[in-house]
């Protein structure tokens, strides 16, 4: 099969992290990052050495071509981005505490908001190893719409990693039922713990990620942040555990574990219904270092290494992981 080994479809926005650990209102000072769970899944799997692009919608603004910029320097395929005319690009503040966990504030415009099949690449999405999208493509009727063309269309894994959403984007329980719907229909879905019991109503990780899998889901994963990942499969379920890592921001922790899983999977072509046990738990694994290696810098994908195309992922000397 020509073409990438992972499609996006997702919002792109741009981070502002502050200077300092604290309340927002003490800021003086901010560095500009690449943000976006989905822009963030593409931009893991380019620096991990796999080949991603990317479709979505961003304001004809000075943000939104900063934003592309840093995508297409990492080896994101951006060719189907589009620029709105008279729309603002997404901003997001981040605010991170003693710990380095995260909370965030949203302003700017909502171009991906309006995203609707055509916006689709066909030849993308169909040539593709697999296609990965998020709850923000979900949110619309139309970009709903979008996402059951896309995954129609696909020859490839279709693959859901949902994250959260902010208040603005609708009625929780409305995305929530479309969010249970398509994870059915996933070869892949991967939630975090808190994602689980929002949308799930279940609190336990291993039991979410048995029920979410008993829906329909072929490989079902929930992480639990430090204590790993919890999966399910027909006829199998485990844990692989993350390594130790010293916390500096936690933002782009469980997109980086999505990188990494879509790496894995995409490079060894990986069938999660049939790949063996220890297959599942190596591509969990590589992806849990992902994540603990993301939480060792600041911003969502400063922490990815660098990996040429099938290089392995030993963290030796690459970061403070132990």
């Amino acid at each position: 099969m020509n073409g990438f080994d992972i499609c996006v479809i997702g919002e792109i926005l741009i981070d502002f992290l502050p200077g300092h650990r604290g309340p927002l209102r003490d800021a003086k000072l901010f560095e500009i990052h690449s943000g976006g769970a989905p822009a963030n899944v593409a931009l893991g799997v380019a620096r991990l050495g796999g080949t991603a692009c990317l479709i979505s919608r961003l304001g004809d603004d000075e943000f939104g071509r900063l934003a592309v910029s840093r995508l297409r320097e990492d080896g994101v395929n951006c060719d189907s981005v589009r620029f709105i005319k008279h729309e603002r690009s997404a901003l997001c503040f981040v605010t991170l505490d003693a710990t380095g966990e995260r909370s965030f504030t949203h302003r700017g415009g909502d171009p991906f908001g309006s995203l609707n099949s055509t916006d689709l690449d066909i030849t993308q999405i169909r040539q593709a190893r697999a296609i990965s999208f998020s709850c923000g493509a979900l949110r619309t009727h139309a970009s709903m719409e979008a996402v059951h063309v896309a995954m129609k269309t696909a020859t490839g894994l279709i693959c859901c990693d949902p994250g959260g959403f902010p208040p603005s984007w609708g009625d929780e329980e409305d995305i929530g039922h479309r969010v249970r719907s398509v994870a059915s229909q996933c070869h892949i879905f991967k939630c975090a713990a808190d994602e689980a019991a929002r949308y799930f109503g279940i609190e336990s990780p291993d039991d979410a990620a048995r029920h979410i899998q008993s829906t329909g889901a072929v490989l079902a994963i929930v992480t639990d942040g430090s204590n790993g990942a919890f999966f399910a499969r027909s006829g199998d379920a485990g844990h692989v555990p993350a390594p130790t890592a010293v916390v500096v921001d936690t933002t782009g922790a469980g997109d980086a574990f999505m990188a990494g899983l879509l790496t894995s999977v995409t490079r060894d072509g990986m069938d999660p219904k049939t790949a063996t046990l220890a297959a599942i738990e190596e591509a969990i694994a590589f992806a849990c270092r992902v994540g603990a290696a993301a939480v060792t810098r600041r911003g969502a994908v400063t922490g990815i290494p660098r990996l040429e195309h099938g290089e392995r992922f030993p963290l030796v000397g690459r970061s403070s992981i132990k």
